[in-house]
């Protein structure tokens, strides 16, 4: 059973304190600095949150700034 916080009248399930912070700020892409919807994102060899678009975009630049000698 989930435990329940009730503030002004309305009762909300209450989460741990690392829940609260995931749900409260978003992780930003490194590469276009916009945040990245948890449901959608994808993780870089980082480990940081990115947009796939952008993940495949940073893997072809750089590819062609490494070149085929």
């Amino acid at each position: 059973m989930k435990q329940m916080h009730r503030s002004h009248g309305v009762s909300t399930p209450l989460l741990h304190p690392c829940l609260k912070l995931q749900t409260q700020e978003r992780p930003y892409c490194p590469v276009c600095n916009k945040d990245v919807p948890l449901e959608s994102a994808k993780t870089d060899e980082d480990g940081h949150a990115i947009h796939e678009e952008c993940y495949i975009l940073r893997l072809h630049l750089r590819e062609g700034t490494h070149g085929a000698h």
